[in-house]
């Protein structure tokens, strides 16, 4: 540990000693110890900042704290593939970690937390589904083909609320589906044109006019198996920072945007919504070598406890990771043949530490645009959010990547900081919520009114969390929560098979061959798929109880108790089915009012 001390000033021109330091030294922890004239001590760390204020914070006593270069706050913000558990500890700090440290930019001080569950396992119907705050079945997008605006022209979007309340509304990376509304919605979410995507030009007012993308930098998009340079995870030569490179080009058009949205606000007294979308960890993992460091080699990387499936479950809800014969050699290259096998250790623990890397760069990211929120002035008035769009499978029961309707394809982090709600500081909840209710949340914190819906639309799905912010809050909003995902197999008259080839990603929604619903309530989680009607875009539901095998349905049950949802090797381990046909039952009956 270097210790960079600095004594009665305000300590920020040792930050760029300190910085220099790390950069000659990457894999040193190096902090600004900063007295302060009250007696205290602040800190500025400037180690790798997956351990910014995570073990700082737990370190120092009572007087001392982090200074505000690593707890500043950015308005919303969006992370795809992230999967993660939020761990309260002592003191109100938390940390959001995936059994590693990380994401520590944005927990390591007191904020509310929850965890809640997306409505589909994947980018495209999550996103059409949290933006317009309804379910995929209002959206009808469950594929990467079509958007929500085919089917509601005249809804009201989650930015779009803002916008037509008198907001300055930016954006900029992945908040929607890439091309899913075309140009991000246009001026009907944003006050200025989004460049939605790293390598994009940025032509807006609000932005500058750059291009962003360094064509030189290496790409993972070549030949390869997991121990040579391989086309879906590989670290690249390049500064921890990663500049010229897709999300941190989504950084610096995000902090152009904060700039020019808090210095509006500062001359016209204009209020801003700024969303900020962050691509990773989603594959590809392209992650600076440096950031590899972090962590012990993949060959002391930790593997899922249990990696093959349960033989109960049936092969329709199961992912298959690959999509066409070319990702299928590319899966057997990694040593994966079924979901049944566990895959070869060597690949699984590169998959694994290459995501643990992702998201500790991914934080570091985070962690700058939250200085520079800090920097406007403006963090005291600015409430933050920050989730991700669906979960992640790891190897877990035999499972890799998304597009699952298990509980870690379908939990996501949600963490909020209303700095004019004092008293939710470093409290959290246990109710159900889903990310629809993110958009109706957002408009109560701000204190607008509810988004007008025309006569003959969809009225939101979604609904508000704000008494979970209150006093006293409620122990529970909801008793259930409802995620749905389509398969597309290509053989279907083989049982035993439904999990090949089963992605539904470039289907047409008239050709599906199965729905699943996820019914999860707080002890019990219940799927069931269902045969797809093609031309009324419905399920078709059997007659009588739900029995597995009978016109194509498959259902399948599985139990959370007190303190065995906390670790991701202990979540739906044991199928329940045939233990507790009364509950099996009981959650049919509800599943079945509800689609």
């Amino acid at each position: 540990c270097v210790c960079v001390c600095a004594e009665k000033s305000d300590g920020r021109e040792w930050v760029g000693r300190g910085q220099a330091m790390f950069e000659s030294y990457p894999t040193c922890h190096i902090l600004v110890l900063h007295a302060l004239s009250d007696g205290s001590v602040s800190f500025y760390p400037l180690s790798p900042p997956v351990f910014t204020a995570l073990h700082i914070a737990d370190f120092v006593g009572g007087a001392a704290r982090v200074l505000p270069g690593s707890l500043s706050w950015l308005p919303w913000s969006s992370f795809s593939c992230l999967r993660c558990r939020v761990i309260w500890r002592s003191g109100g700090r938390s940390r959001c970690v995936d059994g590693w440290q990380g994401v520590g930019s944005f927990v390591a001080a007191r904020r509310a937390g929850f965890l809640l569950w997306d409505t589909a396992p994947t980018s495209s119907p999550s996103r059409n589904s949290f933006m317009s705050g309804r379910r995929p079945s209002t959206t009808q997008i469950w594929n990467f083909l079509e958007d929500f605006r085919s089917v509601g022209p005249n809804w009201t979007t989650l930015p779009g609320q803002f916008l037509s309340n008198g907001y300055l509304t930016l954006g900029t990376g992945k908040l929607y589906h890439e091309g899913h509304p075309a140009n991000g919605d246009g001026n009907r979410s944003w006050s200025d044109l989004p460049v939605q995507f790293a390598c994009n030009k940025s032509t807006s007012s609000a932005g500058g006019d750059s291009t962003y993308c360094d064509p030189s930098m290496p790409s993972c998009h070549v030949p390869g198996t997991a121990s040579t340079p391989n086309p879906r995870w590989c670290a690249i030569d390049a500064p921890l920072s990663g500049d010229g490179i897709g999300d941190p080009a989504t950084l610096v058009d995000a902090t152009k945007k904060l700039r020019f949205a808090a210095a509006n606000r500062n001359a016209t007294g204009q209020p801003f919504f700024l969303g900020v979308g962050f691509h990773l960890p989603h594959m590809d993992w392209r992650v600076p070598a440096g950031w590899l460091d972090l962590f012990p080699p993949s060959s002391e990387t930790a593997l899922a406890a249990h990696r093959t499936v349960q033989h109960l479950r049936p092969p329709v809800s199961i992912h298959c990771p690959f999509q066409s014969h070319e990702y299928e050699a590319l899966w057997s290259g990694w040593g994966y043949t079924d979901p049944w096998t566990p895959m070869r250790n060597a690949s699984a623990q590169e998959m694994r530490l290459f995501y643990r890397a992702a998201i500790a760069f991914m934080d570091s990211l985070v962690g700058t645009l939250l200085d520079e929120l800090d920097l406007t002035g403006l963090a005291d008035e600015t409430a933050v959010i920050f989730h991700s769009d669906h979960g992640f499978m790891l190897g877990e029961n035999g499972e890799w990547k998304k597009f699952t309707l298990t509980e870690l394809g379908t939990r996501v982090p949600l963490i909020a900081r209303v700095p004019w709600m004092p008293h939710t500081a470093g409290t959290r909840t246990s109710a159900l919520v889903e990310l629809i209710d993110v958009m109706p949340t957002l408009a109560d914190l701000a204190g607008l009114p509810p988004p007008a819906v025309a006569p003959g639309d969809a009225p939101l799905d979604g609904t508000s969390m704000l008494p979970l912010f209150g006093v006293t809050p409620p122990t529970s909003l909801k008793t259930h929560v409802l995620s749905q995902y389509p398969r597309c197999p290509t053989n279907t008259t083989v049982p035993q098979l439904l999990w090949r080839t089963n992605l539904c990603i470039n289907t047409p929604s008239s050709e599906f061959g199965w729905m699943g619903y996820s019914l999860r309530t707080d002890e019990w989680r219940y799927t069931a798929w269902f045969r797809w009607h093609g031309s009324t875009l419905r399920p078709i539901v059997p007659p009588g109880a739900p029995r597995n095998g009978t016109n194509g349905f498959y259902c399948e049950l599985f139990r959370y108790l007190p303190g065995n949802n906390v670790s991701f090797d202990e979540l739906e381990v044991v199928e329940l089915g045939l233990q507790y046909p009364t509950v099996l039952n009981q959650m049919h009956t509800t599943l079945k009012t509800l689609i």
